[in-house]
């Protein structure tokens, strides 16, 4: 019956957030984090008013611009005849607009698993959190976005894909281990063609931005401000031009939205890795930011229990 409750847990049945079964049993038997009973009742009822609050935000406007912004608008003839500033912000909105969709779902799943107590970490309400809208959209890097978008999906792929081929205790993982883990996460979103190139090219957006960070991780003051800055605005377009594909799913769609702005996210991301081949940069300094997880994680490398 336990692991019937737990597959079955409404708060995570249809979209997530992912908790270890350990966690769940831990919580119907009141152990670990679950042991006290003086959790904050009064904060817990804020959080879950906030994240209900929120998530009718977003889908309200989800709701109101998703059906203003199509993915066929690709496929038309007038497409092509647009500057190439409005189908990049065409493809910003579009990908702001279906964000909100997932928002909206993740938020009242935080709710409902904060409601029920079981996204108690012991400390405070984080265990189910699975995004921070914020945070996706002023993200300073691909590595940054990563660790708030779908973050508990994200803490699965790194322990059991990610760290399988590449154990943290090998060194820097290679190329492969991060193009096998966006395989794995694009495999069972669904054997659409707009889905694989969809993760296929945040593979090559993951990489491009561990490139810059390291160029970045010496910097300080306004210039590190002025790159952070430069780094989100192309992690911005980065993500829209990727997540167009994402939202259009056919290949006829894809390539039409991608050849209609010349593959500028491909030649970009292309370029930045090439540019990290050729040009290495200097060792990080004595005190120095440590580079960016390229595969999203909560809570760092920390064992599952």
């Amino acid at each position: 019956m336990a692991c019937q409750g737990y597959i079955f847990y409404p708060g995570t049945l249809l979209a997530g957030p992912w908790l270890s079964c350990a966690d769940f049993l831990a919580f119907i038997a009141h152990t670990g984090a679950w042991a006290s009973t003086s959790q904050p009742l009064p904060r817990a009822r804020l959080h879950v008013l906030r994240c209900c609050v929120l998530g009718v935000v977003f889908l309200g406007l989800h709701s109101t611009f998703a059906p203003k912004l199509p993915d066929r608008a690709f496929l038309s003839s007038g497409w092509v005849s647009h500057s190439l500033g409005f189908k990049l912000l065409y493809m910003w909105a579009m990908a702001f607009a279906a964000r909100c969709k997932y928002y909206f779902v993740w938020l009242w799943a935080e709710a409902a698993c904060v409601a029920s107590g079981l996204a108690w970490s012991g400390t405070d309400w984080s265990r189910c959190r699975n995004i921070q809208p914020a945070g996706v959209e002023l993200a300073t890097s691909a590595a940054v976005l990563a660790s708030v978008w779908n973050t508990r999906t994200g803490l699965w792929l790194r322990h059991y894909v990610y760290e399988r081929v590449a154990p943290p205790s090998r060194g820097p993982a290679p190329f492969w281990a991060l193009l096998l883990t966006q395989t794995v996460s694009g495999v069972w979103h669904g054997v659409y063609a707009g889905y694989a190139l969809f993760f296929l090219t945040s593979t090559l957006m993951f990489h491009a931005s561990k490139v810059l960070f390291r160029y970045q991780r010496n910097l300080a003051g306004n210039v590190r401000r002025i790159s952070d800055f430069a780094h989100g605005l192309l992690t911005a377009f980065h993500l829209s031009y990727s997540a167009a594909v994402f939202i259009a799913v056919t290949l006829p769609a894809s390539r039409a939205a991608w050849a209609s702005v010349h593959y500028l996210g491909h030649v970009s991301m292309v370029g930045i890795c090439l540019l990290g081949a050729l040009v290495p940069a200097g060792k990080r300094r004595e005190g120095g930011a440590r580079e960016d997880a390229p595969v999203p994680a909560s809570g760092g490398r920390r064992k599952l229990t």
